[in-house]
């Protein structure tokens, strides 16, 4: 490789060091109608508050909508105490940021298929291997690469381990151009972030579509589907199914709007769950949704709704007959929520 394109991986590398350091941020069954052939509801009043928590907790790994950082991993401060994963924002702006801070800015991959690997600013390793596929040294549509971190501590004390990589590039325009698209699939592979003694894991891949506008009013729209994650975060674990979500993030105003659906089965829950967002999540960037509700259905009709008052709390309701109809109510704070 020439000195000046190792020189470009060796920039792009650094770049996704430092992003990263600035992102990171009960079962219980009721009882029966007295029916000799009647079984308990799946979901209903011991259990609800676990499967809403859970349901926000398994939307939330695809953008985290209540932590205090603002782009990639986010640390302390959301749903959960610990590390939670931003994955389609992370994904994207990893990806946008290996060409020297943006994409269009040069040297991304260098030339054909190269290799190199950098120290992280608190110790272990990063390392990237790409294909540059119409060597042109810059983002372009099929290219290809991956991102190994090896113990790799951030400024803010986050270790990463774990593979990241794309494919199916499709790119238009550049960082000095009104707006971008990116479309990309993303896989991650024993993929985690670890904070003190809380860590959050995935295994899976995703699609997404990603508009970007260079020029206020600034935003990132982003179009997620994929057919399976694997999520861990201390003593959870859940499976997130043919899921699809949108999010749109208005960087000028400072806002974000979510909705995601999908299946959502593991730790927790009673039953395989439906995840819907009848009403958007939306609120400002780092603080929790101010509007907006997410259902976790289960296969007998059962629900639990969070329904979102606030920044500062949420109501928990139940379905417990499968009438349609949520006929009792619990109101929480965040941090309530969370402890669930």
């Amino acid at each position: 490789m020439r000195a000046k394109e190792s020189s470009r991986i060796r920039n792009g590398l650094r770049i996704v060091v430092s992003a990263a350091a600035l992102a990171l941020g009960g079962c219980g069954g009721g009882g029966g109608d007295g029916g000799g052939s009647a079984t308990a509801p799946k979901i209903n009043s011991s259990n609800s508050a676990v499967v809403a928590s859970r349901a926000y907790s398994v939307a939330d790994a695809l953008y985290s909508t209540g932590s205090a950082a603002t782009s990639a991993m986010k640390s302390v401060g959301g749903p959960s105490n610990g590390v939670r994963l931003n994955l389609a924002e992370f994904a994207v702006r990893r990806l946008l940021n290996l060409g020297g801070g943006s994409a269009g800015s040069g040297g991304v991959v260098g030339k054909a298929i190269v290799s190199d690997s950098e120290p992280c600013p608190l110790g272990g390793m990063i390392s990237l291997t790409a294909n540059d596929a119409d060597d042109s040294g810059t983002l372009t549509s099929g290219d290809t690469g991956s991102i190994t971190f090896t113990n790799c501590v951030d400024s803010d004390g986050i270790r990463y381990d774990g593979t990241f990589s794309f494919s199916n590039l499709s790119y238009t325009g550049s960082s000095v151009t009104p707006s971008q698209t990116l479309g990309a699939t993303f896989t991650f592979s024993n993929f985690r972030a670890t904070l003190n003694q809380d860590s959050a894991s995935v295994n899976g891949d995703f699609s997404v579509q990603a508009a970007i506008t260079n020029f206020a009013p600034y935003s990132l729209d982003l179009a997620v589907s994929g057919t399976k994650l694997v999520l861990a975060e201390n003593n959870w674990t859940e499976t997130l199914a043919q899921f699809s979500a949108n999010i749109f993030i208005d960087i000028t105003a400072g806002t974000y709007a979510y909705g995601v659906a999908g299946a959502i089965s593991g730790t927790g829950l009673p039953d395989a769950i439906t995840l819907a967002t009848p009403r958007t999540l939306a609120g400002n960037i780092g603080s929790y949704p101010t509007t907006g509700a997410i259902t976790a259905t289960a296969s007998d009709g059962t629900a639990a709704r969070l329904t979102v008052n606030s920044a500062a709390n949420v109501a928990v309701d139940l379905d417990g007959n499968a009438d349609g109809v949520f006929e009792s109510s619990q109101t929480m704070t965040w941090t309530q929520l969370a402890a669930i």
